[in-house]
């Protein structure tokens, strides 16, 4: 007994996270032995989108990549944009962390703080 085909058969509705993988889940190569009961199932299959709405999350309209050093980027500025806000939110979790470090270390340079090598790992700012 596969539980899975029993639960997509007692189903109301299947969703899918896009319209996409709902079709591709009901060809032998995707379905993954699950298919012919998909396509069967299919009038209750669904694909949806995964719930982002393109224009509030987008990097180039964002309010709130407007302050504390952070900046609005697009595909033009997508390196120097990323970059920028990268190092804010690095320098946020070092603020952060030193904050709980016995005493702080009032590192505001942008290096890593001596003794967050747990926190950071070896690599802090390695990609900026």
């Amino acid at each position: 007994m596969n539980i899975l085909k029993v639960g997509l058969e007692c189903a109301h509705r299947i969703v899918a996270v896009s319209r996409g993988y709902a079709w591709e889940c009901q060809t032998p190569e995707g379905g993954w032995g699950l298919n012919k009961i998909l396509e069967t199932e299919n009038w209750k299959l669904r694909g949806i989108v995964n719930g982002i709405d393109y224009n509030e999350w987008s990097p180039e309209r964002d309010i709130f990549l407007q302050t504390d050093g952070y900046a609005n980027y697009s595909l033009d500025t997508l390196h120097a944009g990323k970059a920028q806000c990268k190092v804010r939110v690095h320098a946020w979790l070092c603020r952060a962390a030193c904050a709980r470090l016995q005493g702080g270390c009032g590192n505001t340079a942008g290096t890593q703080p001596e003794g967050t090598e747990h926190i950071f790992g070896g690599g802090w700012g390695r990609h900026w």
